[in-house]
């Protein structure tokens, strides 16, 4: 009697480990599975913004780029956190869609798998208490499923995930004296521990954790330098660091210093003229946090006061007109937050005026202290 109640005790310990050492494996499958998937959307996403090297790029092609005028108003106020918005929007489009396409099949794995599972072990111990084998070790019952997978409903679930094989997660040479017992055991622990911790719950959340971690590392490689034009405002669109390797501070495009509140500060009017304007480069320009000093041009007031910046003569006809065009769409909250008053060319305002021009009561989503 003590004999039979001993082993029993062993078949239940061993179960219990066996349950145990099968859970880890697939947990160790789930963390391979979500690797594949996160890689998966980091791929996509270097496919739709190849070219968006920095903050500014993704800021600008996402507000004045595509003419999106409350947009626009986001950018003027804080284009780094706007910046990071956009980004955000675009990765979490693309985790729903591999969530949603993927998560599913994956969810659907693990509980096909583990449905097989348990029945075919206890399949396994009815047979072999039948035959009354003996001498039996957990090898036997995975060449039993094998043999029996192809006649199992659940068959199927094989031929889409070979690669989780969660009976190969289980101790081969593990003694199996009661294999009845064994098997109702096995049964019980497994139901058990998925009960207090579903592995599909698991999966989500580490499908979720990765995703996070992975959106924000590719945007700490995208989001660039937080510099801005100590002119116009607009964001040094150089990679981070660039300062170390002797590459200045520069913008691909410049905006109206008014986007960003710029006045005189006698007629409260706004600054039009871009500060790769030949007209900018002429002006005097003299330091606010010097000034008494004398006025200078552009040149020398930033290789004073500013030397990391570059800021040479450009801009096409073409871009001036887009930086007009959005003026005047959204001069009007720029106008009522900033304290300015508008002086904004009778002509801008024919040629670019019109009903969907922002309200003056209209706010950006976001503050200037937001976190970037």
């Amino acid at each position: 009697c003590n004999s039979l109640l001993s082993a029993s005790r062993d078949d239940v310990v061993s179960a219990k480990y066996a349950v145990r050492d099968v859970l880890g494996g697939v947990i160790d499958w789930c963390r391979t599975a979500v690797l594949d998937v996160v890689t998966d959307v980091e791929k996509k996403i270097e496919k739709i913004i190849p070219d968006w090297t920095a903050a500014a790029s993704i800021a600008f092609e996402e507000s004045f780029i595509k003419e999106d005028w409350p947009a626009v108003l986001n950018y003027c106020e804080n284009a780094a956190a706007f910046a990071k918005v956009c980004f955000e929007e675009r990765f979490n489009w693309l985790e729903v869609d591999v969530v949603n396409e993927s998560l599913q099949v994956l969810q659907k794995t693990l509980l096909d798998e583990q449905k097989f599972l348990k029945k075919v072990v206890q399949q396994w111990g009815k047979a072999r208490q039948i035959t009354n084998s003996i001498g039996l070790k957990t090898a036997d019952l995975i060449s039993f499923a094998r043999e029996q997978k192809e006649e199992q409903l659940d068959a199927r679930f094989f031929d889409i995930s070979e690669s989780l094989n969660i009976l190969e997660c289980m101790p081969q040479d593990v003694d199996v004296i009661d294999p009845e017992r064994f098997a109702c055991s096995f049964a019980g622990h497994l139901s058990d521990r998925l009960t207090r911790a579903p592995t599909t719950s698991i999966l989500d959340d580490m499908l979720r954790r990765d995703l996070a971690a992975s959106k924000n590392r590719l945007w700490h490689g995208l989001q660039g330098c937080p510099e801005q034009c100590p002119i116009c405002s607009s964001l040094c669109d150089q990679i981070k660091g660039h300062l170390d390797m002797k590459i200045q501070h520069s913008c691909r495009v410049h905006l109206m210093p008014a986007f960003h509140g710029s006045r005189n500060p006698l007629t409260k009017h706004p600054i039009f003229s871009l500060c790769t304007s030949s007209e900018s480069q002429k002006m005097p320009w003299r330091s606010k946090e010097n000034p008494d000093q004398n006025r200078s041009s552009l040149a020398k007031y930033l290789k004073d006061y500013h030397a990391n910046w570059n800021v040479p003569v450009s801009g096409s006809a073409t871009e001036v007109l887009k930086l007009r065009r959005a003026w005047v769409k959204c001069r009007k909250p720029i106008l009522e937050m900033k304290d300015m008053v508008d002086c904004t060319p009778k002509q801008w305002i024919t040629q670019f005026g019109g009903s969907d021009e922002l309200d003056k009561n209209t706010r950006p989503s976001f503050s200037t202290n937001d976190d970037q």
